[in-house]
């Protein structure tokens, strides 16, 4: 941060790097004053050297803030794979009820990246709520239809969906 505020150490090519900065961007025109406040939570998962203790905390303030929208919201409009399986573990981590977005979930699962997919396969698992039998059905197709090669997650999806049909 120190370099940021000294124009002599500042280089712009640093903010693009992977190791010395990991930004996430959420748009912000139009949000009422909790979902900035819920931004400033989510923004808060990408500093440096958090804690367990301090992650803890901060995925305990997503459930006080019941952030389910705002984390879907934010996964899909993020690029990047490695943030998404950040906000990913946050659903599943903050104990939220991401019923209403079970597909969302079994989509991401299929996605070609082993910790993005891992993540998502959680939040399934640890979700209370089970989806109808029609959810499950077309969950299934997604998860027989995916073209990943995370062929070990995939599996591991299946039996869960199948778990789940019982």
């Amino acid at each position: 941060m120190k370099e940021l505020l000294n124009e002599e150490e500042f280089d712009p090519k640093k903010l693009f790097d992977k190791t010395e900065y990991n930004t996430l961007i959420i748009g912000r025109e139009g949000f009422t004053k909790g979902e900035n406040d819920i931004a400033d939570v989510l923004e808060s998962l990408f500093e440096k050297d958090l804690t367990r203790e301090m992650r803890e905390a901060i995925f305990a303030q997503l459930k006080d803030m019941n952030a389910v929208d705002m984390l879907v919201n934010t996964i899909k409009e993020t690029k990047n794979r490695e943030h998404q399986a950040i906000l990913t573990e946050a659903c599943w981590e903050s104990g939220l009820d991401f019923k209403d977005h079970y597909l969302f979930f079994v989509d991401l699962a299929c996605i070609d990246h082993f910790q993005l997919a891992h993540e998502a396969i959680t939040v399934l698992e640890y979700n209370e709520t089970r989806p109808s039998a029609d959810v499950i059905k077309a969950a299934l197709a997604l998860a027989n239809a995916s073209k990943s090669s995370q062929n070990v997650l995939i599996e591991e999806l299946k039996a869960l969906l199948n778990e789940h049909s019982v």
